[in-house]
């Protein structure tokens, strides 16, 4: 009975040791939102999602707390015209990079009605059965070629 009860314990700690590292092993780097263009809804967020976990990861949903809705975007050619069509989720396998890059693959950001020119920053959340959630503090951009700020590429 003790025996049983020690490999029923054991197992536990196992998956809740094996849910922790998980959840702790998918990074987002270099991240940025494109600042938003006066008179404009929208803008564009930038990054690369790291998947150092022994499983892959299935991205559902992604959230910014500067706007109303977030949502995986990837540009495709119809009939010779390239076209921005949404993704429903995203799959990053164990030890890969998903790049999230202009012209390519990236986040739409539609934003709040009440949110101002004037934040530097936005919480973006990716969200995954699998992994758990990802949250990061991500800088505004107002010049696009400039590299990100150490401080503003913490994981939270």
């Amino acid at each position: 009975m003790s025996k049983n009860l020690c490999s029923v314990l054991c197992g536990l700690i196992f998956t809740a040791f094996r849910s922790d590292l998980a959840i702790s092993q998918v990074t987002i780097e270099e991240a940025y939102i494109r600042a938003v263009i006066p008179g404009q809804k929208v803008t564009a967020a930038y990054l690369r999602l790291r998947n150092q976990n022994m499983v892959s990861c299935r991205f559902v949903s992604v959230e910014a707390d500067i706007a109303d809705r977030t949502e995986f975007h990837s540009h495709v050619h119809v009939d010779g015209m390239m076209k921005m069509r949404q993704v429903k989720e995203l799959v990053v396998h164990q030890g890969e990079v998903l790049e999230f890059r202009p012209g390519s693959l990236h986040l739409m950001l539609f934003m709040k009605e009440s949110v101002g020119i004037e934040k530097s920053s936005s919480i973006i959340t990716f969200r995954s059965p699998e992994c758990g959630d990802v949250t990061q503090l991500v800088p505004i951009r107002n010049n696009i070629g400039q590299n990100s700020e150490k401080e503003d590429d913490e994981q939270i």
